[in-house]
Formats: C-alpha cells, structure tokens, sequence
C-alpha cells in the first residue's frame, strides 16, 4: 500500500483508530487505578580504608577501590538481605532482594543502595538497615588475621534513607501515554487488516477495475425521511445533479445518443438503488427535453409505482399476457410514462423472455425517444440475463462499501455469458464527504486513479463535462403531445401536480 493508500484507509477506518485510542486510554487508566503505589528511599554509604601505618595507605586505598565492584554485589546479596528480613520480621516483603538497588556513585568510594517498598516509612526502614548490615559484613570480610587489628576496609553510612511521601509508581502521566502509543498502533493496525480485507467496492477505480467499463456516475445517500425524487424535489441538491451528471455522461455514448435507445438498469445484488436512479434518471432526461418511458421489470420485487404514486393494478404482465394493450397500461406521471409492473406472475423469467417482451420493448420504442428498464438484481435470479440481450446496454449500478467487487465481477461474467453489452457503472450512496471531494475532482487530469472519477469518452475519445448548470424554471410543459398513440395514455394517477406545470387532457 502507498502512503496515500494508508491515509485513505484510515479515514475510511477511523473508528477503529479511535476505538484502539480508547481501549489503551481505559486499560492504562485502570492499570493505574489498580497498581499498588510504591516508594523508594536511598541510603549512602562511605567505603574507606584503614591502615595500620601511614606507609600501607595508598595500598589500602587502592585496594578499597579495586574492590568496590565487590562491595556492591555484597550490599545487595541475598545474606544481607536476609539478615534484614529477620530484623523486620513478618512485615519484610516476600520479594525483598528484587526491590534493592546498589550502585557506586562515579568517581568516589560511595555506595548507594534504593529500596522500594508499599509505604515510605518501610522503604526508609529497609534502606537503613541495609545500610548498618552491609557494614557489619564488610568488617567481617576485612578483618586481619589479628584479631585485634581493625578491619582493613570499613563502611559507614553516610547519608541515612528518610520517607518520601511521593510514589515513584505507578505513573499516571507515563502510563497513559503509553496506553494511548499502543492503542494507537493497534488501532491502525487493525484498520490497515480490515481495509486489506475489505473486498468491498469504495472507488470508482475499484469498480471500474471490477466491472471491466467505466464508471458513469456516483450518487449520494438520499436521506430516508424525504421524497427519493430528488430531481423533482430538490433540484438544487447536490443528489440532483448527480443524476444530471449521470444523464450527461449516458449522452455521449453511442449506443445512447442513437434513435429511440433501450436502457436496461440493474445491480449485483438487492437494495443496492437501481429502482431510484431509474426513477431520477428518467426524471433528469425529462428535464433535458427527452421522452422518457419507463417499465418495471422487476416481477419479483417491483418499486417504480411506489416510488412515482401509481397504481400497479395493471401494467407489463397484463401487456405480456395479452389482457391489456400497451398504450392502455401505460400511465403518465407529468413528463413521463411509466409502464408498471401489474401483478406478480408465477414465472417472471419465463415472460421476460418470450417473444412477447420482445415485441413490446419494440412497441415502447415508438412511444419515446429514451426507455428505460428496471429489471432484478443479476444474481439473484435469470430475469436480468434474459432481458439485457434485447436492450441496447445495461447499466449497473453499485453500493458503495456494501457491494463486493467479487459481486461486481460475477454481475459481468453474467451479462457477457448472454452477450449483453454493458455501458457502464454507477457508484449509489455514497458519503457526502467522498460525494464532495469526487465531484471537485472530477475535471482535473493530474489526479491518481486512485481518486479521480472515471468517466465514459465522447466522441473521439473526448472526455464529456462532469456537470451540467441547473436549469432555473425551465422545466418542460407536462402533457406534451407524444406522437405514435401517446394520446391514448391513461390519465394521471400519481401524485398532483406543481402549480407551475400545466395538465393536458
């Protein structure tokens, strides 16, 4: 992974940054909160020798200081702290030779010995005593073969250890930061493992790299509490013109820009939005001046009428089962016309294959400039697969961080194994934050894969504008006669329409 990777993958998995911050931060704070507390104390003591006459001192003195390496293993040797264990008694601390520290202070014939201890007075205590055996020992240790003689070397102490109030464990300061240090090691850890394993589709290069066709589009999340007709509803969003965008991209391929194309408009897997982007995308070429006709294919699960406010009573499986003509189970919504799903037969698949539906996608052809066709999810059933072949290109649309890029890529050996023709990709719901940076992004050629949009090419390979400006008030007249029996379409059933579109009878 690159440096730009890592970063991206952190923002993306910034929770589990913050979640490891936080468990070392709490597990730091309890480890402090549950530690005994510990005190240290130090005791000095002076080492010297002692000759018998003036002309043996400097070899004493020489001896004494060959010696000190000596005399600090003797300080803190398990005799010695023996001894100490007896004196204090029950109150001596099990691991008693593990809490003595001895050191020879540079330069000098001074011993320092630091003990730790649960309380300063005990700290102090054992220091001290330490401090009088080691004395008592060295004197036995360099004492003449003369019992009379003083001992060649003795020591004294110098500086008696006293109680020091402050506890040199834990350290609440050090100890947090280092919780902190390590949550935030295992924290990205974690979100590099999850981000290496994470097969999820993120990025328009991912999909367009799964999916082998260019990336036409990305939307945004369409908030749950409002119309999902945001091209109707909220032209000056930001979702609007993705769809805009969309429509402008669809425009300048050629299987789009010939007479009276077929859409097909479909996803890996379910819930991943095709049926609102076919909805708003019918809606954003309406507004371009298009006739758009829409048909729900999906018998299994259908959501075009729903989601326009028609009724479904009568629609494609009466057209199909020779109930109803076509141009009487159509409907209008203001500029549109909608073909609904009517109800839901035994055996969908067989219908949308049959010579019927070829017949009527044909039929439909007549009655609009633009068809667009809502059909199953690939995967989960042959519906998709029977019906891309009639169409002139299939577009996809995909779940950002839902969809798989193993789905994609069995969505594509799908449609190819029946020779479908696939246009291209649309990345569905994406953040605001990846929305934003995408679409500031879009027109400029010095950015990585990585990160900038893929777009289809235009004629000559020319790459089409990411945007088009919004249209002000200039949205077509509803009721626009439609040539080829579209007057005979069913009056309105959806829902009313603005003040400022007329209705044509």
């Amino acid at each position: 992974m690159t440096p730009q990777e890592y970063l991206a993958a952190f923002r993306r998995r910034w929770r589990s940054v913050v979640v490891g911050v936080l468990l070392g931060l709490v597990a730091a704070s309890v480890v402090t909160v549950l530690s005994p507390r510990q005190y240290e104390a130090e005791a000095t003591i002076f080492v010297a020798a002692q000759p018998r006459n003036p002309d043996a001192a400097l070899d004493a003195n020489e001896l004494s200081s060959q010696r000190m390496s000596t005399y600090v293993e003797l300080l803190r040797s398990p005799k010695i702290a023996g001894e100490v264990a007896t004196l204090i008694g029950p109150a001596a601390p099990p691991d008693l030779l593990d809490r003595i520290t001895a050191a020879r202070l540079p330069e000098t014939t001074l011993l320092r010995v630091t003990v730790r201890a649960g309380t300063p007075g005990g700290a102090a205590q054992i220091a001290n005593l330490l401090a009088e055996r080691f004395a008592v020992n060295l004197a036995a240790l360099e004492q003449p073969a003369d019992p009379t003689a003083p001992p060649l070397v003795f020591g004294r102490t110098y500086e008696q250890a006293v109680p020091n109030n402050r506890p040199v464990s834990p350290q609440p300061v050090l100890n947090i930061g280092l919780g902190v240090l390590l949550g935030l090691i295992v924290g990205a850890g974690v979100a590099v493992l999850r981000e290496r394993l994470d097969t999820s589709v993120r990025s328009t290069r991912a999909l367009r790299d799964a999916l082998g066709a260019p990336v036409l589009g990305w939307l945004g999340q369409l908030a749950a509490s409002r119309s999902q007709l945001v091209v109707r509803n909220q032209p000056r969003s930001a979702e609007s013109e993705g769809f805009r965008r969309l429509r402008t991209n669809l425009q300048f391929l050629d299987s789009v820009a010939k007479l009276r194309p077929a859409i097909l408009v479909t996803s890996p897997g379910q819930d991943e939005g095709k049926t609102t982007t076919v909805c708003n995308l019918a809606l954003a070429f309406a507004d371009a001046g298009k006739r758009v006709l829409v048909i729900d294919a999906d018998l299994r699960r259908p959501g075009v009428a729903g989601l326009f406010g028609l009724e479904r009573a009568v629609g494609l499986t009466d057209v199909l089962t020779h109930r109803t003509p076509l141009t009487k189970a159509l409907q209008r919504w203001e500029d549109l016309l909608v073909l609904p799903s009517g109800p839901i037969p035994p055996n969908p698949s067989e219908l949308l294959g049959s010579p019927e539906m070829a017949k009527l996608i044909d039929d439909a052809r007549e009655l609009c400039d633009l068809l667009l066709i809502d059909s199953p999810p690939v995967l989960s059933t042959a519906d998709a697969t029977v019906l891309a072949p009639r169409t002139d290109g299939v577009l996809v649309v995909v779940r950002q961080a839902s969809t798989t890029t193993t789905q994609v890529q069995a969505a594509r050996e799908a449609l190819d194994i029946v020779g479908a023709r696939v246009l291209g990709a649309v990345l569905n719901r994406m953040p605001a934050s990846a929305l934003t940076r995408y679409a500031s992004r879009a027109a400029r050629p010095d950015l990585s894969p990585e990160v900038e949009p893929s777009f289809a090419t235009g004629p000559n390979g020319a790459e089409p504008h990411g945007t088009e400006p919004l249209r002000a008030e200039s949205t077509p007249t509803v009721g626009a006669s439609d040539s080829d029996g579209a007057d005979q379409v069913g009056e309105t059933k959806g829902r009313p329409r603005p003040p400022a579109r007329t209705k044509k009878s």
